[in-house]
């Protein structure tokens, strides 16, 4: 009971709660002995007398705190731990959810949505990712990667890698994107965007927008050090064989340089621009089926770049197949952008397969798009994601905050730009 004789469970503000931010002091920007205060949301360091967190409960009359770290409650100014009797178990659940393999396939295979404090409705795992800057770049690549289900099992029910390190700050994003019993529909990447620039020595960063490409390439090769999974759900291999131009036509497999490599991703070459607009049709754009940019990969077309000609052939497809579709190109003086449409079917993709029996099919899971809120000015792109929900065989579009369900007939109309691609098998 408070002085007042009223009960301190009253002075907890639930929907004050934001436990989404970089756990530091507001007083002293130190992450050391922090707490929450259950009343205002703010976070002060210490218990002592004297101290931001004493400070506050004087003169504020603000009197239930958490520990951040330990997840212990205590009452200020009296300095003594509160025994909750698990009053504040639903609080300590949105700071660090536990999972377990049951809770992930009743949320898998959940088809009503759950209720947040204000009373809007969610389902877990799709839920907005907030734009703090410019971050839809790093947005998108979390919301596609995190519906990748081995993926997302392994690190909130086995990681166990360094603290501190990027893949802890991912687990936890993960954690608070597939939480029932969060208190908003949304969340923030802040802590791992931090992360994020301290690992990359702040090439990629919450302020300035990267191509989430290059951000894909970094978080594999990143994640692939803290765990082992991430080869063996993503990395296949590929034969390559290559020559000079001038000997292309007339090779024969004696004459021809070959390599195999490992990869994470396949890029797609689109169709030049035509030069001039159809005087006809003068805002069609342009479109091309999927199907026919993989044929790049059947082994016997060449792809034709500086002196060299390459032709590839995939030796080994891995479980998630990840397409990037190359619509950005650096010429001398600007980077060009390729409109052109990649019609396909999120069904049932067959892959060109020269050295193996069976063509192997794959299904989609996630599709990162882009787009240009400016027509006049495309410098000015954004970025966002279509995942599917296996539960109720639908789609949403998530943009930043925004999550919407979009029709999959639908999917091929914005401009792809990386696919996550499931087999079948």
């Amino acid at each position: 009971m408070a002085g007042g004789g009223f009960p301190l469970s009253l002075m907890i503000n639930r929907k004050l709660l934001d436990f989404d931010f970089e756990k530091i002091c507001s007083v002293t920007l130190s992450p050391l002995n922090c707490y929450a205060c259950l009343t205002c949301g703010k976070y002060f360091q210490g218990r002592t007398e004297g101290t931001p967190a004493y400070q506050h409960a004087l003169h504020h009359e603000h009197l239930v705190y958490l520990n951040l770290k330990t997840l212990k409650a205590y009452t200020l100014p009296d300095n003594l731990e509160y025994n909750d009797s698990g009053q504040l178990d639903d609080i300590r659940a949105v700071i660090r959810p536990k999972f377990d393999s049951a809770l992930l396939k009743d949320i898998d295979e959940r088809r009503s949505p759950l209720s947040d404090l204000q009373g809007r409705q969610f389902l877990p795992g799709f839920i907005g990712l907030n734009q703090i800057k410019a971050n839809d770049y790093v947005n998108v690549i979390l919301q596609a990667f995190a519906h990748v289900r081995p993926l997302r099992d392994d690190f909130l029910l086995n990681f166990s890698g360094k603290q501190g390190g990027l893949g802890e700050a991912f687990k936890e994003v993960l954690e608070k994107i597939w939480n029932p019993t969060r208190f908003k529909t949304q969340t923030s990447p802040h802590e791992l965007l931090q992360a994020i620039s301290t690992a990359s020595s702040k090439r990629f960063s919450l302020v300035k927008q990267s191509d989430p490409l290059d951000f894909m390439i970094f978080l594999l090769n990143t994640l692939t050090k803290e765990c082992s999974i991430v080869n063996e759900l993503f990395q296949g291999r590929i034969r390559i064989d290559s020559c000079d131009i001038s000997q292309a036509k007339q090779a024969i497999d004696g004459e021809m340089k070959v390599d195999f490599k490992p990869f994470y991703f396949l890029s797609l070459d689109l169709p030049s621009k035509p030069l001039f607009a159809d005087p006809r049709n003068p805002t069609a754009i342009p479109q091309v089926n999927l199907t026919s940019l993989l044929e790049k990969f059947n082994g016997g077309n060449f792809t034709y770049k500086q002196t060299t000609a390459s032709a590839y052939s995939i030796q080994k497809y891995p479980k998630y197949l990840i397409l990037h579709v190359n619509r950005f190109i650096k010429n001398n003086f600007v980077l060009e952008h390729n409109p052109t449409i990649v019609q396909f079917s999120p069904n049932s993709l067959t892959l060109p397969s020269q050295e193996m029996t069976d063509s192997p099919v794959y299904n989609l899971i996630a599709n990162v798009y882009c787009s240009f809120p400016n027509d006049e000015d495309k410098n000015l792109k954004s970025f966002g994601v279509h995942v599917k929900c296996p539960a109720t065989d639908s789609w949403l579009e998530i943009e930043n905050l925004t999550v919407r369900e979009t029709q999959a007939q639908m999917l091929f109309m914005s401009e792809s730009y990386i696919q996550i691609w499931e087999s079948a098998e």
